[in-house]
């Protein structure tokens, strides 16, 4: 017989049967506990986006790579 036909004619693995205090999982009352985290999720991209949106409303987003020098001002190649 060929290692083929034996791994065709072996039988599923048929494993213990569940205890019956497991049969509706380790633990009988459970909670949803992710929904906070969640919203504090959604919040935080909300947040995210309106100051995005803000940001780019009012400000000057190629601000951000203009080159600076050594006094904080933008360089004159960039306000020209």
């Amino acid at each position: 017989m060929s290692d083929k036909q034996k791994l065709l004619n072996k039988k599923p693995y048929q494993g213990k049967k569940t205890p019956s205090y497991l049969k509706q999982g380790p633990v009988s009352k459970r909670g949803c506990t992710d929904f906070l985290c969640f919203i504090l999720l959604a919040a935080t991209w909300t947040g995210m986006v309106f100051v995005g949106i803000y940001g780019f409303s009012n400000g000057d987003p190629a601000a951000i790579f203009a080159p600076y020098n050594k006094f904080g001002n933008l360089s004159k190649k960039y306000s020209g």
